[in-house]
């Protein structure tokens, strides 16, 4: 009896595929991260501190103290360039 070869199917394109199918993922993911277009980014680590926030109560003794001229002293450790964002 005559057997027919046996095919070989690979599916050459799948890596493309998925890998194509990642990167759209990203795409869209991507769109949905907070926007920063406008906005100015800290160039050093004490200005990214400054976004950090505060509770009210360390707020509220923050604004007074630079409100009167304060010290690096009487700001409990943080520098100028920290509180003065």
């Amino acid at each position: 009896m005559y057997s027919s070869p046996q095919k070989n199917y690979t599916f050459t394109e799948l890596p493309y595929i998925v890998i194509a199918a990642a990167v759209f993922l990203a795409a869209v993911l991507a769109i949905l991260l907070p926007e920063t277009n406008g906005k100015q980014m800290p160039n050093t680590i004490e200005e990214a501190l400054c976004l950090t926030p505060l509770n009210k109560e360390d707020q509220q003794k923050e604004n007074e103290l630079l409100a009167s001229g304060s010290t690096d002293t009487e700001l409990d450790g943080k520098t100028d360039s920290q509180c003065k964002c």
